[in-house]
């Protein structure tokens, strides 16, 4: 072949190129301006199409510090991937994007910490930032012993010298702010294995129940240092009830237990009075049945109120502070170790099938008895540290398994010196967690119980006011756990609103579930300490206000009692005594100024 005919070839090859070129360009120049006209819907299947490009290149992320799987790493190595491979993506896409490759594990940690937020409603900016905080670096082991071994602590304190391994006391460990956030997050250090602990509990219900004999002996007690007494109004006058029906079937079992309240002395048959209140039978879990009175229906109505106080259970959790061993008493039918003066005691006559009897003892259903039972609780507990009393339930705590053992040998001496007795069944004794008054409480401090929490998770959505007010009433009990809980609570507060039409809408079921799902999430408040610092948190918006007061540790804040109020609220049913609930924490200290654009002041 010559060299012309070569040529003419190339050239020819050439031409086709230029022309096979040309029309790729006109195509692709057609398609763009296809795609600047294509309608939101189509171009939405195109952010799909890229979304899942994307999201098929990149791996899933699981955190393992220990082996450098941090976000950083993970980030830096795809963030050209998500920023220029996916500037087609909105933000709002991008976040989505970086949200779906977490792991399980990573995704219920992320969604948990912006609670009461969606993933949805978090910037992209501010989804990096929070996985990077919440999935960051940690100091290799090495790095953190180089910095506990250089610690230097100066002033005046105890140290105890041991041929045995020392563990650090607080005063220490507060010294080194990492170990310190290690040892207060969400590990947890135990003083001894659990397996040391069961023996030594063992161990500790035995001694118990041979130095107190008495205290756990079976049967009913009596208080020896007090009667309780009931008033009268002025112009109450006697009221008389006749014995309800009481099905045949129980009708043996009735008469044993009103034999066995008899020979107790709880009991004693009259053949006349002026007041008589009929009884309710009421059958017990273990089959047996408990025999009450239906005070209701007059003498309550006749009756004073006794003055004195229920603690709430934030005066209850301030006395647990430092606690970590914990242990619950329980008084046997509790009320009915507590005599009646012989004044009072015509006022309560039961009226049954057997005839008339007269009660010798503080029984349930009296409107007074809780309050009364309450008060000779306070008394015989008084000046005793680490000791609290909701009724008939006490608990005891200490720093130590030796403070908490002094400290729970004092409280049972107390009970046999005013003769009541415990039921050695429903005790616990040296736990490191007990549940307490509806809640979970360890050394960290208090969080829901899990069991009520669930019996809320699984509400169905209400079908009228009734049952919204109860699903309130149930939230509302664990109101301090729940950030913004005026906000989320909006749509629902509306509904239960005089003469509002009870209607339930998506923003009705949205609130529902939000709800819900912020109380199955991590959630924990610190016991209270005068010794630390205080910050109080506040806020407003349009539907209500509300403040929370948290302890300052080092590297960390922890929350422990919140409030709030509804600004649509009349101010007739405003309660004073909630939204003035912190003044029992921050009374009698200074208070700097509120910074400007702050919503945070700290109370030293």
């Amino acid at each position: 072949m010559d060299a012309d005919t070569l040529r003419a070839i190339l050239d020819a090859q050439s031409i086709a190129q230029q022309k096979t070129l040309d029309t790729l360009m006109d195509k692709m120049e057609e398609m763009f301006k296809t795609m600047a006209a294509t309608p939101a819907g189509t171009r939405a299947s195109t952010t799909e199409f890229v979304t899942n490009s994307l999201s098929a290149r990149l791996p899933e992320f699981t955190y393992d510090p220990e082996n450098g799987c941090t976000f950083d790493v993970w980030y830096n190595r795809y963030e050209d991937v998500i920023t220029q491979d996916g500037a087609t993506l909105d933000d709002a896409a991008k976040a989505r994007l970086i949200v779906s490759k977490l792991d399980a594990a990573a995704f219920a940690r992320f969604t948990n910490h912006i609670l009461p937020k969606k993933p949805a409603e978090v910037s992209v900016q501010d989804t990096v930032k929070t996985l990077q905080e919440l999935f960051g670096h940690n100091t290799s082991i090495f790095a953190r012993r180089y910095t506990y071994l250089r610690t230097q602590c100066s002033g005046r304190g105890n140290c105890h010298v041991a041929d045995t391994t020392s563990l650090l006391g607080l005063d220490w460990i507060t010294q080194v702010e990492p170990l310190f956030h290690q040892l207060t997050g969400n590990t947890t250090c135990n003083a001894v294995s659990a397996t040391t602990l069961a023996k030594l509990r063992s161990s500790l219900t035995a001694q118990l129940q041979k130095q107190f004999a008495a205290v756990f002996a079976p049967g009913l007690g009596c208080c020896t240092k007090s009667k309780a007494s009931l008033k009268l109004k002025p112009d109450a006058t006697p009221v008389f009830r006749k014995a309800r029906p009481v099905p045949y079937a129980v009708l043996p079992r009735l008469s044993q237990e009103i034999d066995r309240l008899i020979a107790a002395n709880v009991l004693s048959p009259v053949d006349h009075s002026d007041w008589a209140a009929p009884i309710v039978v009421v059958q017990k879990k273990n089959g047996s049945i408990r025999l009450c009175a239906d005070f209701s229906t007059g003498l309550n109505n006749a009756l004073d109120q006794h003055q004195h106080p229920l603690p709430t259970p934030d005066d209850i959790f301030t006395k647990l502070n430092g606690g970590q061993y914990f242990s619950q008493l329980d008084l046997a039918e509790a009320y009915l170790q507590l005599e009646v003066d012989e004044e009072s005691r015509p006022l309560l006559t039961i009226n049954t099938h057997q005839g008339l009897y007269r009660l010798n003892r503080l029984p349930f259903g009296v409107k007074s008895a809780p309050a009364i039972f309450q008060q000779q609780m306070d008394t015989m507990i008084a000046g005793l540290d680490g000791t609290a009393a909701y009724l008939d339930d006490i608990i005891v705590t200490g720093k130590t398994i030796n403070e908490h053992n002094v400290r729970l040998e004092a409280v049972l001496r107390r009970i046999h010196d005013y003769g009541f007795r415990v039921r050695l069944e429903k005790c616990s004794f040296l736990q490191t967690e007990i549940r307490y008054l509806g809640f979970i409480v360890n050394a960290k401090g208090r969080q829901p119980d899990p069991a009520k929490i669930e019996a809320i998770h699984n509400m169905p959505p209400p079908k009228n006011v009734s049952q919204l007010r109860a699903f309130l009433g149930l939230v509302n009990f664990y109101g301090n756990f729940v950030k913004n809980l005026h906000n989320l609570r909006v749509p629902l507060d509306a509904l239960t609103k005089k003469d509002a039409t009870f209607l339930w809408t998506p923003a009705c079921q949205s609130s529902f579930d939000r709800i819900k799902a912020i109380l199955k999430s991590d959630l924990l408040l610190t016991h209270y300490d005068p010794s630390l610092p205080i910050v109080v948190a506040a806020d407003a918006s349009n539907y209500g206000i509300g403040a929370v007061l948290s302890h300052q540790f080092p590297g960390i804040r922890k929350g422990h009692l919140s409030c709030k109020q509804d600004l649509n609220t009349s101010s007739e049913e405003i309660q004073p005594n909630r939204e003035g609930s912190f003044c029992s924490y921050i009374c009698g200290s200074e208070i700097p100024p509120l910074r400007p654009r702050s919503s945070l002041y700290l109370v030293d």
